[in-house]
């Protein structure tokens, strides 16, 4: 654990295995962390003044069967999702765990191609969940069942978030395009159970993968990345490209914005060894580094 205003190191915490697999995810408080050990998944909660985080196993009957999970921690940090493939099964479960007790509360099954990506709305409310057969469902986390279902046509779904109000989903796909969706929707009156919803936008420019997303603090602003280094910033409104900061080499391994101006970061990957990081205006046509 270390202080992100001095760079020290405050703890060091030793778990009662070795950590094997770098799958991990954090509540922004920093009160928890969510990693996976040994096939299990494991809960570490840090308490004020306290030496030693307390460590709880998540229960379930299931055992993760492959080293390719996703999870997602719910922002209040009340809940853990996470899925796996399971190619024995019909469907591709997503579990949900309480994070204070680590006990089981759901078990998510409809999706019936692997499951790439997991991601909460800002309210913890609604989990998305997005599949390699280009298809995205809304989770109700207060009873467990699904709200609704996104389908796209091609290009084999690849990223998913949220914006800031929770009333937008963004999702990248292989074929460069990023869909906009309504993320309020309850239930599909009048339309065909799957599938029966489109896109409130398509924005075109990726010639491959749009695979990291990022909006800004007030939703106006989309930024969306892939391998090829360029990062294209769009207007969630118009859906109107407003600029391109290129410079980038290599895959896009993440987009964050500043919560407090108009700063995005983003982390490239070179090599297996080496990591491009880079912090731009967002409010200029043509960013430097």
């Amino acid at each position: 654990m270390w202080d992100t205003s001095t760079g020290k190191l405050r703890s060091t915490f030793q778990g009662p295995e070795r950590i094997t697999n770098a799958v991990s995810v954090a509540s922004t408080d920093g009160t928890i962390l969510a990693n996976e050990q040994n096939r299990q998944i494991r809960l570490w909660k840090f308490r004020p003044n306290t030496a030693e985080p307390i460590i709880t196993d998540t229960k379930s009957d299931s055992i993760l069967k492959s080293k390719r999970v996703v999870m997602a921690l719910s922002p209040d940090a009340t809940r853990l999702a996470a899925a796996a493939p399971a190619a024995h099964k019909i469907y591709y479960p997503i579990w949900v765990w309480d994070t204070n007790t680590g006990e089981l509360l759901f078990t998510l099954e409809a999706h019936t191609r692997w499951i790439q990506a997991l991601v909460f709305s800002p309210d913890s409310k609604t989990l998305a969940s997005g599949d390699i057969g280009n298809t995205i469902r809304l989770w109700n986390m207060d009873i467990g069942t699904s709200r609704a279902t996104f389908k796209i046509s091609t290009g084999n779904f690849h990223a998913l978030t949220f914006s800031p109000n929770g009333k937008l989903l963004a999702n990248g796909s292989n074929d460069g395009k990023v869909r906009l969706w309504d993320a309020t929707v309850k239930k599909q009156e009048g339309l065909s159970t799957f599938g029966g919803y489109t896109p409130l936008l398509t924005l075109r420019g990726h010639k491959n993968r749009a695979s990291a997303l990022a909006f800004s603090p007030d939703g106006k602003t989309l930024i969306t990345a892939g391998p090829s280094g360029n990062i294209r910033a769009w207007d969630t409104t118009t859906g109107s490209e407003r600029f391109t900061c290129s410079g980038h080499f290599g895959n896009a391994l993440g987009l964050a914005f500043s919560e407090t101006d108009s700063t995005f970061t983003s982390v490239y990957g070179l090599t297996w060894n080496s990591v491009q990081l880079k912090a731009r205006r967002e409010k200029r046509v043509s960013p430097r580094s």
